[in-house]
């Protein structure tokens, strides 16, 4: 994570090395059939990796409205969809250690740490053999979306091996900010009932807040709920600050709203990188002269900054 020539900051606080790398030529295949099939094409009964459940979740497209910053409920909804058909507990231990081998999407460490979280587990202390079958979307790269493909071929090539044989597997996906998810439990062993799938709004948790809870157009004073700062490439300087926060004053008090800093404004992206400025106002000026997209909608673009001294 130490910023080095050859390791820049992109957005704090992820460095070029935390990063996903998804300019790759790369392709990956996956061949699905039924076991009845398999046996009258002749496919080896070492060569069979079973799907034992699925679980699929969508959160909100914009990130604002969503219940929570520090953690995924949708990546939970699905995790434990996946658990259930397969006859376990995401809540038990014991069951989440009956998976032998995870490949977690991994396009910045917060995916791989909201996994950990959700499943229960220490990504601190955790052996990373266990969380990744390819060696980390950073590192092993993943051609766009398509990362998981190679993540779902390392994983079956790992349960085929003598150590984890008969063993069980899992592959989590995800996409956009966290917004999408896909998981699947699999195993060398048949599962004991035949696969099936719920449609995922059986199983779908509130994951936000209404559309009407976003300021569209907000002036006044807000507080920080999250935050990051963009840099430069060359040179690897702070370019701009964004922030995601809750409006405390004016017209919108208590909605949400998306701000980034002014052109320029240094003094602000300092000011925020001096620690975390989660829970701290900041004046919100929206003029209706630029505009910007989040999520499926346009509207104008918001712009902060740090509070004078005078007003703190």
């Amino acid at each position: 994570v130490e910023v080095t020539e050859q390791n820049r900051m992109i957005g704090y606080p992820y460095t070029k090395n935390m990063v996903a790398r998804d300019e790759v030529d790369q392709s990956a295949m996956i061949l699905v059939m039924s076991w009845a099939e398999a046996e009258r094409r002749g496919i080896s009964r070492d060569k069979l990796v079973f799907l034992w459940s699925s679980g699929d979740a969508y959160d909100l497209e914009i990130t604002a409205l969503r219940h929570e910053y520090g953690k995924s409920l949708s990546m939970r909804a699905a995790y434990a969809e996946a658990f259930r058909k397969a006859g376990m507990d995401i809540t038990k231990p014991a069951d989440v250690d009956r998976i032998k081998v995870f490949d977690f999407y991994s396009c910045f460490s917060i995916a791989v740490e909201q996994a950990c979280d959700t499943l229960g587990l220490d990504s601190r202390t955790l052996d990373v053999s266990r969380i990744t079958a390819t060696g980390g979307l950073p590192y092993h790269g993943g051609p766009g979306g398509n990362y998981s493909a190679h993540g779902l071929c390392g994983l079956v090539e790992k349960l085929r091996t003598d150590y984890f044989r008969g063993e069980l597997g899992m592959l989590c996906a995800n996409g956009g900010m966290l917004t999408e998810h896909s998981v699947g439990i699999y195993s060398t062993n048949p599962p004991v009932e035949n696969f099936s799938m719920r449609d995922h709004n059986e199983y779908a948790a509130s994951f936000g807040v209404s559309d009407e809870s976003y300021a569209l157009a907000p002036n006044g004073k807000g507080k920080i709920l999250t935050w990051t700062v963009e840099y430069e490439k060359k040179p690897n300087i702070p370019s701009r600050g964004i922030i995601i926060g809750e409006m405390t004053s004016g017209n919108d008090k208590g909605k949400r709203f998306c701000a980034n800093t002014r052109k320029g404004d240094t003094k602000t992206m300092q000011w925020m990188l001096e620690k975390c400025r989660i829970g701290e106002e900041v004046s919100v000026e929206c003029t209706g002269e630029e505009k910007q997209r989040v999520g499926p909608m346009k509207v104008d673009l918001v712009r902060f900054s740090m509070l004078p001294a005078s007003a703190i």
